[in-house]
């Protein structure tokens, strides 16, 4: 049984990520595109970056569910109809980017040697990328880079960017090495982990039950923790599951009787914004 605080607070949650991301999004200029950059662009040309894209096999990483079979690719999915409400809510999310001040990212060379934004799901690993970037000289001497900073961007919109060959998403730290991943492996090229509670499940408003999706194992802890606190704490332990954000919008664009899911941006995201909306 789920708490009645915590279905308000999850609620509020969403209903404050909302209204952050619409604040944000009309605030921060927007990367409009990511087409090939013709030889007369003012954007940043291709820069290798600190982190090196390793792309290693995350199945021996991360005990996250499979991959979609290739008969039932994301690309494909993003043409059916199941795809836009799923984009709709994606899109509350916040993830962040290194650009210029037109909106126009910064690009890395990742393996293959192709030049790629890279979006932070960590707003601190955002930051810490930003820093590298005023740092390098051979960065903020170019032109058009004179004012970088980090821009939030719709989770939904960089997903489908990302498995479209057109960016990267990267993961925390901490939620891949949570999820299984060694300590210290690169988050660069790892799928991007979720966490959930099949005990602290809620109703949406059609009465479908909704399983509330975290991207930071600690903060479905403090859910369960919470919610356990409010049913006189039995000295129950609920398991939290791990799946990927792939399979998440695999399962909810293809599986009928699938439970809703609830995504829930870092507190440390929602944060970030909301003290740039009051700075």
């Amino acid at each position: 049984m789920v708490a009645p605080t915590s279905r308000i607070n999850s609620s509020v949650r969403s209903a404050a990520a909302a209204l952050a991301i619409f604040l944000a999004l009309a605030s921060f200029p927007r990367v409009d595109a990511f087409e090939p950059r013709s030889a007369g662009s003012k954007m940043p040309p291709s820069l290798s970056s600190p982190l090196t894209a390793t792309c290693t096999s995350t199945s021996t990483q991360l005990r996250l569910s499979s991959a979609p079979p290739p008969d039932q690719s994301l690309s494909d999915l993003f043409s059916s109809e199941g795809w836009p409400p799923i984009k709709k809510e994606l899109d509350l999310l916040p993830v962040f980017t290194v650009a210029n001040e037109k909106g126009q990212p910064l690009q890395y060379t990742v393996g293959s040697g192709t030049a790629l934004p890279f979006f932070f799901v960590d707003v601190d690993a955002a930051q810490a990328e930003l820093a590298k970037a005023k740092a390098d000289s051979q960065i903020s001497d170019m032109e058009g880079m004179e004012k970088v900073d980090i821009i939030p961007y719709p989770l939904g919109q960089a997903f489908e960017l990302m498995e479209n060959d057109k960016a990267i998403i990267i993961p925390s730290q901490t939620s891949i090495e949570a999820a299984g991943a060694p300590s210290g492996v690169s988050p660069v090229g790892q799928q991007i982990p979720l966490f959930a509670c099949m005990e602290i499940s809620q109703q949406d408003d059609s009465g479908k039950p909704s399983l509330p999706l975290f991207f930071e194992k600690e903060e479905a802890k403090e859910a369960i923790d919470a919610a356990l606190e409010m049913d006189g704490d039995s000295g129950e332990e609920f398991p939290i599951q791990v799946l990927s954000l792939q399979r998440a919008v695999q399962l909810l664009a293809t599986v009928p009787e699938s439970p809703a899911f609830t995504f829930l941006p870092p507190n440390k995201s929602l944060n970030h914004i909301k003290d740039y909306l009051q700075g």
